[in-house]
Parts: C-alpha cells; sequence; structure tokens
C-alpha cells in the first residue's frame, strides 16, 4: 500500500510533529521493510525534517532514501487505483481524491496498524488460496474493492505450532486456521490445533 500525505500536514508546528513521531516512524520502518510505500508531499518531508523531532538516522532515511526518489514515489501513488491519504483529523480541509482513503496520521502512532497481517496455516496451496477468496469475497460484498495485503504462512501438521510460536513473537497481526481434526461435535481437538490452543498467548481468534 501507498500512503500519502494531506498537505495540512505541512503546516504542523513543531509540537504538532513531536505529537505524531510515533506514526512517522511507524511509517519509515514499514517503508524500510519494504511493507508498504510512504509517499509524502515535498511540503510535508521539508516541514517534517526541518522539526527536528526525527533522530539522524530517521531523518538521514527520509532525507537520503525517500527524499531522492520522491518523483518517482509520487508517480506511483498517482498512478495507483488506491492509496492511503494520512491527515491531520477529522477537520483536515484536504479533498480526497479517487484513489485516496483518509485516515487521521495520528492512527499509525501503533506500529501494528501498518504491518501485513499474517494467516497461518495447514497447506499455503489449498488451505490458504480459498481463504483468500473467502476473505476478497466478503471485502468486495461489503463494498471494500482493495488489494488484499496478507503473508500466508504454512507449517504442515507438525510445524505450525513452532510456526504459530514464532509469528506470535514478531507482535504482527496473526489469524491461525487449522482443521478441527474431530470426528464429531464434542470430540476432543486433534494434536495440531491443540498444541496452538493451548499456548498461553492465543485465544479463540488468533491474536
Amino acid at each position: 500500500m501507498i500512503f500519502e500525505t494531506s498537505p495540512q500536514l505541512a503546516t504542523f508546528s513543531q509540537a504538532e510533529w513531536r505529537a505524531h513521531v510515533a506514526a512517522i516512524r511507524s511509517l519509515l520502518f514499514a517503508h524500510q521493510q519494504g511493507w508498504h510505500i510512504f509517499a509524502p508531499r515535498r511540503s510535508v518531508l521539508q516541514s517534517l525534517l526541518q522539526s527536528g523531532v526525527l533522530d539522524s538516522a530517521e531523518a538521514g532515511f527520509l532525507r537520503d532514501v525517500i527524499g531522492t526518489r520522491l518523483p518517482t514515489v509520487l508517480g506511483q501513488a498517482r498512478s495507483a487505483s488506491h492509496t492511503i491519504l494520512c491527515t491531520t483529523g477529522a477537520n483536515d480541509a484536504t479533498v480526497p481524491e479517487a484513489r485516496h482513503c483518509p485516515v487521521p496520521l495520528a492512527q499509525f502512532a501503533n506500529g501494528r496498524n501498518v504491518q501485513p497481517a499474517r494467516l497461518l496455516v495447514e497447506d499455503r496451496y489449498t488451505d490458504g488460496a480459498f481463504l483468500s477468496e473467502v476473505f476478497s469475497a466478503v471485502a468486495s460484498e461489503l463494498g471494500i474493492h482493495w488489494p488484499l495485503e496478507l503473508d500466508i504462512l504454512h507449517g504442515g501438521g507438525g510445524g505450525v505450532e513452532k510456526q504459530y510460536r514464532d509469528a506470535l513473537s514478531e507482535v504482527r497481526p496473526l489469524l491461525c486456521v487449522l482443521d478441527s481434526d474431530r470426528s464429531h461435535r464434542n470430540d476432543r481437538l486433534g494434536d495440531t490445533a491443540r498444541s496452538v490452543a493451548k499456548n498461553p498467548d492465543s485465544n479463540s481468534c488468533g491474536t
């Protein structure tokens, strides 16, 4: 996904940038990891750099990596069918374009909100592919016509528990869907499902 910025952000004072620095750090990290593209307007980039709220490494990445490629990433944004428009909040006066989904910048202070969700299944090519189609169909029915951003993991029957444990340690949104292996409603869970369910950080809907 590409994250653009409202021109209103360029008017932020140092105090306002300081209040939103966690969100900026989330977006910079997501860009660095290759999860998303952060495409700020040049005026916003300059305002942010001049505010001095970023440390030297963050400012260098914004200036030297994103800034030097700004014409390219802004061109990608203009040609995309859907992008996120980071706004100042409910009072932002920017009129969004057709591709924009306006979201207050503050929403991204929680880093989980910029991390691709993970789906853990026993077989990515059967279970994973089927569930991806289901998710896309449900989103379409709800009027959400956006690309599906989802990392699909699989571990086979015996490897799921380790994959689940490792995925939880990354603190990314995770949904684990497994066969119960029950022969009837009152039967106990199979070994694979039970190994995941007994994890102390697990719950009935993944995590």
